[in-house]
């Protein structure tokens, strides 16, 4: 009888211990809402992507083999158009490429050098660049640099009296800038960009001309606002 009373004794109480862990267990609380949500995953630049742009340039055309001294003429104009391209991330440096094509109207005229009543004038209606992109990104912001190949046209004019043209000649010369992008939402980024352009020195030669050569320089800096939508 005692060994019987003994043995309730010890067996009793873990028993009790038993339950009550098992009920804690029906009772726990469910985890919080702030345990269940995923965790943010950082933004990626890669693919393609396709955009508009628009802003204003401004040129030097520096004219020589001139009577009397060499000169600049200075000029602006807005600037707009449209560019592809498409970007690789690894881990947060971003490569890429892009085309771009814009318009412009710029007209930079004035003075031909020291002579008086006399009007000397550069046009300029497009230019294409091609270009790679090297950067890093800090999550939704990109921060890069630009460079490559640029195409364009331009046409110089004098007038003594009479206008005389030197045509128009298709350019090809070099472009490089820096740029800052943020991505607005998931497809959406807008960012801005400074390019300088350099169409290098050309002569022109046009017989019954006064005088019958010029030699040209050209460059030229824009800055644009751009959007882009992400595929």
């Amino acid at each position: 009888m005692r060994k019987s009373l003994i043995v309730a004794a010890i067996v009793l109480p873990a028993a009790l211990a038993t339950g009550s862990a098992s009920a804690a267990d029906l009772y726990r609380p469910a985890p919080s809402s702030a345990m269940m949500e995923p965790v943010a995953t950082a933004w990626n630049w890669t693919g393609f992507y396709a955009g508009a742009h628009l802003g204003g340039i401004w040129s030097k055309t520096h004219w020589s083999d001139f009577p009397g001294a060499a000169f600049d003429l200075d000029g602006g104009s807005v600037i707009g158009g449209l560019q592809v391209g498409y970007n690789y991330q690894i881990n947060a440096f971003v490569l890429g490429g892009e085309v771009g094509v814009s318009a412009l109207d710029l007209s930079a005229k004035g003075q031909c050098s020291t002579t008086a009543a006399t009007e000397c004038r550069t046009r300029q209606s497009w230019i294409v660049d091609a270009r790679l992109k090297a950067g890093y990104a800090f999550d939704r912001l990109l921060v890069y640099g630009t460079g490559g190949v640029a195409f364009s046209e331009t046409r110089n004019d004098q007038t003594i009296g009479v206008v005389q043209s030197w045509g128009g000649s298709s350019r090809v010369g070099w472009t490089a800038g820096l740029g800052l992008e943020y991505a607005l939402t998931n497809n959406w980024s807008a960012g801005i960009e400074w390019k300088h352009y350099d169409f290098g020195a050309e002569t022109r030669t046009v017989a019954g001309n006064n005088p019958p050569s010029i030699r040209f320089r050209s460059t030229s800096d824009a800055v644009l606002a751009k959007v882009n939508y992400r595929f």
